[in-house]
């Protein structure tokens, strides 16, 4: 059992809390894609929450697609001794290379509630035609 003494030291012992977070805060959050696909276009989406819209940057290369999201580290002012710290600093970034050419006149992409949303739409050349049977 453990007393408030007891505690107390715990919760003062660097060591013990570097060895009991260490895994925590070294790992990173796994984002989940969604992809779907239809005649006319491509959506994706992933959750990346955390971020503000400045911080993320779309970029379209023939077919590939790359979203790279970046977090500086804040600047923190104040004289508090924190025993953690869970904001994540860094960058995450995805790659997806898709079987069209992307034209970015031909894309939406919007950040809500932490999802990044990207509609692309296929190229005329790409979509299903009604062949005429002679």
């Amino acid at each position: 059992m453990l007393t408030a003494n007891r505690f107390h030291q715990f919760l003062n012992s660097a060591r013990e809390w570097e060895a009991l977070m260490k895994n925590h805060l070294d790992s990173k959050p796994t984002s989940v894609h969604r992809i779907a696909s239809d005649d006319g276009a491509v959506v994706f989406e992933i959750d990346i929450p955390g971020f503000e819209r400045e911080d993320l940057d779309v970029e379209v290369n023939g077919t590939n697609l790359l979203v790279r999201a970046e977090r500086q580290s804040e600047v923190d002012n104040s004289n508090i001794n924190w025993k953690i710290r869970e904001r994540q600093t860094g960058s995450e970034a995805y790659r997806f290379e898709l079987p069209f050419r992307i034209d970015p006149e031909q894309a939406d992409v919007n950040y809500e509630h932490g999802v990044l949303r990207l509609k692309i739409q296929k190229p005329a050349e790409e979509l299903p035609r009604k062949l005429t049977v002679q």
